[in-house]
Protein backbone atom coordinates (compact mmCIF):
# COMPACT_ATOMS: atom_id res chain seq x y z
CA UNK A 1 0.00 0.00 0.00
CA UNK A 2 1.21 3.60 -1.02
CA UNK A 3 2.23 6.08 1.88
CA UNK A 4 -0.47 8.59 3.21
CA UNK A 5 1.62 11.61 1.27
CA UNK A 6 1.22 9.86 -2.20
CA UNK A 7 -1.95 8.68 -1.61
CA UNK A 8 -3.24 12.23 -0.28
CA UNK A 9 -1.41 13.93 -4.23
CA UNK A 10 -3.13 11.09 -5.94
CA UNK A 11 -6.72 11.52 -4.25
CA UNK A 12 -6.21 15.30 -4.67
CA UNK A 13 -5.99 15.18 -8.41
CA UNK A 14 -9.04 12.62 -9.12
CA UNK A 15 -11.32 15.21 -6.52
CA UNK A 16 -9.77 18.26 -8.82
CA UNK A 17 -10.29 16.49 -12.15
CA UNK A 18 -13.88 15.77 -11.03
CA UNK A 19 -15.01 18.97 -9.06
CA UNK A 20 -12.57 21.28 -9.64
CA UNK A 21 -10.87 23.13 -7.01
CA UNK A 22 -14.24 24.64 -5.21
CA UNK A 23 -15.28 21.40 -4.68
CA UNK A 24 -12.25 19.36 -4.06
CA UNK A 25 -12.78 20.12 -0.33
CA UNK A 26 -10.06 18.92 2.21
CA UNK A 27 -13.09 16.66 3.78
CA UNK A 28 -13.33 14.87 0.32
CA UNK A 29 -10.08 14.22 -0.34
CA UNK A 30 -8.77 12.65 2.57
CA UNK A 31 -12.06 10.48 2.86
CA UNK A 32 -10.49 9.56 -1.21
CA UNK A 33 -7.05 9.12 0.45
CA UNK A 34 -8.55 6.77 3.27
CA UNK A 35 -6.56 9.53 6.19
CA UNK A 36 -7.72 11.95 8.06
CA UNK A 37 -8.08 15.52 7.43
CA UNK A 38 -5.24 16.31 10.29
CA UNK A 39 -2.52 14.34 8.18
CA UNK A 40 -3.67 16.28 5.21
CA UNK A 41 -2.73 19.27 6.85
CA UNK A 42 0.65 18.13 8.81
CA UNK A 43 1.56 16.72 5.31
CA UNK A 44 0.55 19.93 3.14
CA UNK A 45 -0.40 22.65 5.50
CA UNK A 46 -3.18 23.80 3.63
CA UNK A 47 -5.41 22.58 0.56
CA UNK A 48 -4.62 25.00 -1.54
CA UNK A 49 -0.41 24.60 -1.00
CA UNK A 50 -1.81 20.27 -1.76
CA UNK A 51 -3.09 21.78 -5.23
CA UNK A 52 -0.57 23.76 -6.12
CA UNK A 53 1.97 20.70 -5.32
CA UNK A 54 -0.67 18.54 -7.54
CA UNK A 55 0.17 20.56 -10.31
CA UNK A 56 3.36 20.52 -10.33
CA UNK A 57 3.74 16.95 -9.96
CA UNK A 58 1.72 16.70 -12.87
CA UNK A 59 4.40 19.24 -14.62
CA UNK A 60 7.19 17.11 -13.63
CA UNK A 61 5.33 13.77 -15.25
CA UNK A 62 4.90 15.45 -18.58
CA UNK A 63 8.36 16.08 -19.69
CA UNK A 64 8.24 13.70 -22.32
CA UNK A 65 11.29 10.82 -22.77
CA UNK A 66 14.25 12.11 -25.49
CA UNK A 67 13.97 10.70 -28.75
CA UNK A 68 17.18 8.80 -30.14
CA UNK A 69 20.64 9.85 -30.63
CA UNK A 70 22.36 8.94 -32.60
CA UNK A 71 18.63 8.25 -34.71
CA UNK A 72 18.10 4.66 -36.28
CA UNK A 73 14.77 4.30 -37.79
CA UNK A 74 12.80 7.84 -37.65
CA UNK A 75 9.30 6.38 -38.17
CA UNK A 76 9.49 3.71 -35.48
CA UNK A 77 11.01 5.80 -33.29
CA UNK A 78 8.95 8.85 -33.97
CA UNK A 79 5.98 6.13 -33.55
CA UNK A 80 7.02 5.20 -30.23
CA UNK A 81 7.54 8.61 -29.24
CA UNK A 82 4.40 10.16 -30.68
CA UNK A 83 2.28 6.73 -28.78
CA UNK A 84 4.05 7.15 -25.32
CA UNK A 85 2.57 10.90 -25.09
CA UNK A 86 -0.91 10.24 -26.81
CA UNK A 87 -1.27 7.52 -24.02
CA UNK A 88 0.20 10.15 -21.04
CA UNK A 89 -2.13 13.13 -22.07
CA UNK A 90 -5.34 10.62 -22.73
CA UNK A 91 -4.70 9.43 -19.08
CA UNK A 92 -4.73 13.11 -17.29
CA UNK A 93 -6.99 14.62 -19.92
CA UNK A 94 -9.50 15.35 -17.36
CA UNK A 95 -7.60 16.74 -15.08
CA UNK A 96 -5.93 18.88 -18.07
CA UNK A 97 -9.19 19.69 -19.17
CA UNK A 98 -10.05 21.10 -15.45
CA UNK A 99 -7.46 23.41 -15.63
CA UNK A 100 -8.38 24.63 -18.22
CA UNK A 101 -11.58 25.04 -17.56
CA UNK A 102 -10.39 26.82 -13.97
CA UNK A 103 -7.40 28.98 -15.84
CA UNK A 104 -8.58 32.25 -14.44
CA UNK A 105 -7.97 30.86 -10.67
CA UNK A 106 -5.12 28.95 -11.58
CA UNK A 107 -2.71 30.20 -14.07
CA UNK A 108 0.19 28.39 -12.60
CA UNK A 109 -1.69 25.09 -14.25
CA UNK A 110 -2.46 26.61 -17.82
CA UNK A 111 1.28 27.33 -17.92
CA UNK A 112 2.63 23.84 -16.97
CA UNK A 113 0.48 23.07 -19.45
CA UNK A 114 1.44 24.85 -22.21
CA UNK A 115 5.23 24.30 -20.91
CA UNK A 116 4.33 20.36 -21.60
CA UNK A 117 4.26 21.22 -25.28
CA UNK A 118 6.29 23.34 -25.45
CA UNK A 119 9.34 21.07 -24.01
CA UNK A 120 7.88 18.32 -26.84
CA UNK A 121 8.74 20.94 -29.81
CA UNK A 122 11.92 21.53 -28.17
CA UNK A 123 12.63 17.67 -28.07
CA UNK A 124 11.16 17.58 -31.76
CA UNK A 125 13.46 20.13 -32.80
CA UNK A 126 16.61 18.72 -31.61
CA UNK A 127 15.58 15.13 -32.94
CA UNK A 128 15.36 16.81 -36.68
CA UNK A 129 18.62 18.41 -36.22
CA UNK A 130 20.36 14.84 -35.48
CA UNK A 131 18.16 13.71 -38.27
CA UNK A 132 20.43 16.23 -40.80
CA UNK A 133 23.22 15.85 -39.07
CA UNK A 134 22.89 12.17 -39.95
CA UNK A 135 21.56 12.38 -43.75
CA UNK A 136 18.13 11.36 -43.05
CA UNK A 137 16.68 14.68 -44.66
CA UNK A 138 16.57 15.73 -48.23
CA UNK A 139 18.85 18.58 -49.11
CA UNK A 140 17.87 22.12 -47.90
CA UNK A 141 17.80 22.96 -51.68
CA UNK A 142 15.35 20.22 -52.23
CA UNK A 143 13.16 19.68 -48.89
CA UNK A 144 11.53 23.12 -47.40
CA UNK A 145 13.44 23.85 -44.29
CA UNK A 146 11.54 26.53 -43.40
CA UNK A 147 8.84 24.24 -42.40
CA UNK A 148 10.33 22.60 -39.74
CA UNK A 149 9.64 24.78 -36.85
CA UNK A 150 5.82 24.73 -37.77
CA UNK A 151 6.43 21.23 -38.18
CA UNK A 152 7.33 20.48 -34.73
CA UNK A 153 4.68 23.05 -33.44
CA UNK A 154 1.95 21.02 -35.28
CA UNK A 155 2.72 17.88 -34.31
CA UNK A 156 2.75 17.86 -30.35
CA UNK A 157 -0.46 20.19 -30.94
CA UNK A 158 -2.21 17.94 -33.12
CA UNK A 159 -1.60 15.22 -31.05
CA UNK A 160 -2.56 17.36 -27.79
CA UNK A 161 -5.65 18.04 -29.41
CA UNK A 162 -6.45 14.51 -30.24
CA UNK A 163 -5.73 13.05 -26.68
CA UNK A 164 -8.06 15.80 -24.82
CA UNK A 165 -10.51 15.36 -26.95
CA UNK A 166 -11.14 12.11 -28.88
CA UNK A 167 -13.21 10.94 -26.56
CA UNK A 168 -15.71 13.68 -26.19
CA UNK A 169 -15.79 13.85 -30.37
CA UNK A 170 -14.92 10.91 -31.94
CA UNK A 171 -16.20 11.95 -35.46
CA UNK A 172 -13.85 14.62 -35.32
CA UNK A 173 -10.64 12.82 -35.71
CA UNK A 174 -10.02 10.05 -38.53
CA UNK A 175 -9.47 6.03 -37.76
CA UNK A 176 -8.74 4.77 -34.42
CA UNK A 177 -6.15 6.27 -32.11
CA UNK A 178 -3.90 4.67 -33.81
CA UNK A 179 -4.19 4.59 -37.63
CA UNK A 180 -4.35 8.81 -36.67
CA UNK A 181 -1.18 8.59 -34.74
CA UNK A 182 0.67 6.73 -37.74
CA UNK A 183 -0.78 9.41 -39.89
CA UNK A 184 0.32 12.43 -37.74
CA UNK A 185 4.24 10.90 -37.84
CA UNK A 186 4.04 10.16 -41.62
CA UNK A 187 2.79 13.87 -42.47
CA UNK A 188 5.45 14.91 -39.64
CA UNK A 189 8.26 13.19 -41.78
CA UNK A 190 6.85 14.42 -45.21
CA UNK A 191 7.09 18.03 -43.16
CA UNK A 192 10.58 17.56 -42.33
CA UNK A 193 12.00 16.47 -45.32
CA UNK A 194 12.59 12.94 -44.45
CA UNK A 195 14.13 11.01 -47.62
CA UNK A 196 11.67 8.61 -48.96
CA UNK A 197 13.66 5.41 -48.10
CA UNK A 198 13.04 5.68 -44.52
CA UNK A 199 9.42 5.63 -44.54
CA UNK A 200 9.45 1.91 -44.30
CA UNK A 201 9.76 0.83 -40.77
CA UNK A 202 8.83 -2.58 -39.71
CA UNK A 203 9.88 -1.68 -36.55
CA UNK A 204 6.88 0.22 -36.15
CA UNK A 205 4.34 -1.92 -38.01
CA UNK A 206 5.13 -4.51 -35.12
CA UNK A 207 4.19 -1.34 -32.70
CA UNK A 208 1.43 -1.43 -34.07
CA UNK A 209 0.78 -4.52 -33.64
CA UNK A 210 1.54 -5.27 -29.79
CA UNK A 211 5.04 -5.35 -29.60
CA UNK A 212 6.30 -2.46 -27.45
CA UNK A 213 8.75 0.14 -28.76
CA UNK A 214 11.42 1.46 -26.54
CA UNK A 215 12.40 4.84 -26.32
CA UNK A 216 15.99 6.38 -25.38
CA UNK A 217 16.41 6.35 -21.74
Amino acid sequence: MTDPRTRIIEAAARCYALSGSRGATTRRIAEEAGVNEITLFRHFGSKEALLDLVVREWGAMQEPPSLPDPPVDPIAELTAWVRHQHEEISKWRTFIRRTLAEQAEHPDAIKTTCDSSTYSSAHLHAYVERLREHGFLLPASVRRAQDTPHACVMLPATLFTDALWRDLMPTMFAGTAEESIAAYVRLFAQGIGLREEYFSSSTAEAGASGDALRLAS
